[in-house]
């Protein structure tokens, strides 16, 4: 079929099947494919679709603006720095791996936030201190390579119990090369001798970070008040525990009653209230944590 040109009903190209395309076509030979139901042009190589297209481009690429009166290009996207996935959640475990197009990581570590004091007989419990936050950017240069482990410890929370001082959280660490970053674990809180009228516990103070590009203590848990000789009473209160970065301050509570547990990671455990003859638990602290966002 001969080009028809029309000023009115506009052009008619020549057509072809793909499997009767010309035997023998030059570089700009353009026709309708019957086949395909597109125009094709061939460039010197092969066909492609459309009367300007030089090129179809490769998986990956996508089509980018030359610029106005120039055909747009094939481009390759530059995934240098490009967040890989979703952060990980490290909660449990010993040993972190690279995915395969990782050079560098953001780390950020929370330490097990401490119990609060238990008590026994007629006193009141401090709250326990919250774990510290450290955060760490490492890059090739830190020693960051694909597909390679990289070790860690999650700090635990301080276990609820009546002890006269809550079990301090542990501390939450990770290494890479010679470098380790430390979350600590907060400190638990004391309780107030029994019976004797006033008397105050300090809570237990947050843990400390080190190593990190940024370090931020723990929050401190709150003092324990025994102000009068019948427990119970509205003079006696125990303290809350501190507040991780994440927050989840156990409560404290006031009369008698136990204490709240930590409701996030690295917070601290509030303190207990005991009647007479009666002990009562400090609540637990959160466990540590840590989160990675990995970077090509």
């Amino acid at each position: 079929m001969p080009l028809t040109l029309d000023g009115t009903n506009g052009e008619v190209f020549p057509s072809w099947a793909t499997a009767g395309r010309p035997a023998s076509p030059t570089a700009g030979q353009t026709g309708y494919n019957t086949t395909t139901k597109q125009i094709e042009t061939y460039n010197g190589t092969s066909w492609v679709i459309g009367t300007s297209a030089t090129t179809q481009g490769t998986s990956g690429q996508y089509l980018q603006s030359a610029g106005a009166g120039a055909a747009p290009t094939w481009a390759t996207l530059s995934a240098t720095g490009a967040l890989i996935r979703a952060p990980q959640i490290l909660t449990t475990g010993t040993s972190y791996t690279t995915p395969s197009n990782c050079t560098s990581i953001y780390v950020e570590a929370v330490g097990g936030g401490a119990a609060g004091c238990g008590t026994t007989n007629t006193s009141v419990g401090a709250g326990g201190g919250a774990g510290a936050y450290c955060a760490k950017y490492f890059n090739a240069a830190s020693g960051i390579l694909p597909l390679t482990a990289y070790t860690y410890a999650i700090g635990s929370g301080g276990a609820a119990g009546t002890a006269s001082t809550g079990p301090s959280g542990g501390n939450t660490t990770f290494t890479v090369g010679a470098t380790t970053i430390t979350a600590g674990g907060g400190v638990g809180g004391g309780r107030t001798a029994s019976g004797t009228v006033p008397d105050f516990r300090i809570g237990g103070v947050g843990g400390t970070a080190t190593n990190g590009d940024i370090n931020v203590p723990g929050g401190c848990g709150q003092q324990a008040t025994f102000g009068s000789s019948s427990v119970g009473a509205a003079a006696d209160f125990s303290g809350s525990g501190g507040s991780s970065i994440f927050g989840g301050a156990g409560a404290g509570v006031a009369g008698s009653s136990g204490a709240g547990s930590a409701g996030s990671f690295g917070g601290g455990g509030g303190g207990g209230n005991s009647a007479t003859a009666v002990s009562s638990n400090g609540g637990a602290g959160g466990n540590g944590v840590i989160r990675i966002w990995e970077f090509t």
